[in-house]
């Protein structure tokens, strides 16, 4: 088994801090394709909207934990499973107060 030298733990470090850093700066792009996603889906009411806001806040739920921004991670788990509730309900029992707050939410922590 071979360990890292100094120099290696070094190098390995500024990378995952660019990688960090490169996400940090992604984050405000995917908050608002989620925001809009959600507007989407309020007016149109419609599966492909649900499903395409339910797969980003989830990839979002996960990419975010993974870098380190365990809060908005968190939250992004939160209106990924407030979303599954409500495509779960029948068209006609939908409540989306519950969603939007988790979404508003979510979109804030800009």
């Amino acid at each position: 088994m071979t360990l890292l030298n100094d120099a290696q733990k070094a190098d390995l470090k500024s990378k995952l801090k660019k990688l960090q850093d490169d996400y940090a700066k992604s984050i405000p792009e995917k908050l608002t394709e989620i925001s809009t996603s959600w507007e989407q889906y309020v007016n149109r009411q419609d599966d492909a909207s649900i499903h395409h806001l339910i797969n980003c806040t989830h990839k979002l739920a996960g990419t975010a934990k993974t870098y380190g921004f365990a809060e908005i991670g968190t939250l992004a788990s939160n209106a990924e499973d407030e979303l599954i509730a409500l495509h779960e309900q029948t068209p006609s029992d939908r409540e989306i107060s519950a969603s939007s707050q988790a979404i508003e939410r979510l979109v804030k922590y800009r």
